[in-house]
């Protein structure tokens, strides 16, 4: 989403087959184009190859060595390719290959008794580990074309929400924080928020908050149910 809000091409992929929260879907579809591939047959593999033969990004989040074992690691994608590898718990270690999203890992480096008590933990809201991310792995991959560009290569971006917990809990924590409000006031809100018109109904989110003069970020298209578009370009529809 953020990549979009910048002007990328971005285009989700997702399995048919898998479980979705559609509030996350509406959330971070803004500016993506959606399309289902199933890797479990040769089809969906040469789709998703022929999508990442043409792509300067590729952005996965399963666990380490998943896609790289249906041929779609990092040595996989092509030379010259940025590559970005997103786990739950980092990509070493005697946790590398648990599986983990948000709230679990929450819970799993102590955010959730911090926030709360050892008898009642609490997780924060709007899953910060999981926005963390998508927003320093777009940091990252900013990072990794420019220094393509003045360099030439390849190059790995790797993340986990573990770390971004380690992160955040190191920012320390805002004094009288349990007196915070749980939610920003209605003229808070609005002062951060947009409206658009999408295929879910007109929805209220977050606007692009870092503001540029030249280049103003903003999405080109609509958030969209998943599997939306075909899995092509539009580039190669075009031709």
């Amino acid at each position: 989403r953020t990549l979009a809000e910048h002007g990328a091409e971005c285009m989700r992929i997702a399995g048919p087959h898998l479980p979705f929260t559609p509030a996350l879907v509406m959330d971070t579809g803004h500016g993506k184009l959606s399309a289902f591939v199933d890797l479990r047959e040769e089809r969906g593999r040469a789709q998703l190859r022929a999508l990442a033969a043409e792509a300067d990004v590729f952005v996965q989040s399963y666990r380490p060595g998943t896609l790289a074992a249906r041929g779609f690691g990092p040595r996989d994608i092509g030379p010259g390719k940025v590559y970005v590898s997103l786990s739950a718990y980092g990509h070493e270690g005697p946790f590398a290959m648990r599986r983990g999203f948000d709230s679990i890992v929450q819970n799993a480096s102590g955010m959730s008794t911090v926030q709360g008590s050892r008898q009642a933990p609490r997780n924060l809201p709007v899953q910060p580990l999981d926005y963390c991310a998508g927003y320093l792995a777009a940091w990252g991959v900013v990072t990794a074309l420019m220094r393509r560009a003045e360099e030439g290569g390849t190059w790995h971006v790797q993340l986990s929400l573990a770390g971004m917990a380690e992160w955040i809990k190191g920012m320390g924590l805002v004094g009288d924080w349990r007196d915070t409000p749980a939610e920003l006031a209605p003229e808070e809100l609005a002062a951060i928020t947009m409206e658009s018109d999408t295929p879910h109904g007109r929805l209220t989110h977050l606007a692009p908050i870092a503001q540029m003069s030249a280049t103003p970020p903003h999405w080109a298209r609509p958030s969209v149910p998943l599997g939306s578009h075909d899995p092509v370009w539009p580039e190669a529809l075009a031709a």
